[in-house]
């Protein structure tokens, strides 16, 4: 890990409602900052171990459903950082539960933090047009 990324994960843990403030201010107006979610994964067979450090889990105050926002640091542009993003996402919104038994599925979104190059796109649209509205799926970042 680059020392770009360190300083990026130390920012954005000293003060986690001061971040959430600036890179998400309407979203930090109706909810509070929770604390950081245990995010140990295990790997797939073959690949390194997976630990997303900077998962923060927050409530919304009007007593919504509880979301877990995992931010993401990147250097320099990576072609391929909205996929890694997504697979991030999804095994946090499968494996991670809160609630009573655990039952609670949290709404999960990302926020990339691009520290150098040009603006990143916002949406991977997966959708198929030809599918007749059946096969649908669309991932944004914050």
């Amino acid at each position: 890990m680059g020392v770009f990324d360190q300083a990026s994960k130390y920012a954005v843990k000293a003060d986690p409602p001061g971040f959430l403030a600036w890179a998400l201010p309407r979203l930090a107006a109706r909810a509070r900052f929770v604390g950081w979610a245990d995010t140990t994964q295990l790997a797939f067979p073959g690949e390194p171990d997976r630990v997303c450090d900077t998962v923060a889990e927050l409530e919304p105050l009007d007593g919504g459903p509880r979301r877990l926002a995992d931010v993401e640091a990147q250097t320099t542009p990576e072609p391929d950082i909205l996929e890694r993003l997504g697979e991030y996402l999804f095994r946090l919104r499968r494996e991670l539960r809160h609630g009573q038994g655990q039952a609670g599925k949290y709404r999960v979104f990302g926020v990339l933090l691009a520290l150098t190059g040009p603006e990143q796109p916002a949406i991977l649209d997966m959708t198929e047009e030809g599918a007749d509205g059946r096969a649908r799926c669309c991932v944004s970042w914050c």
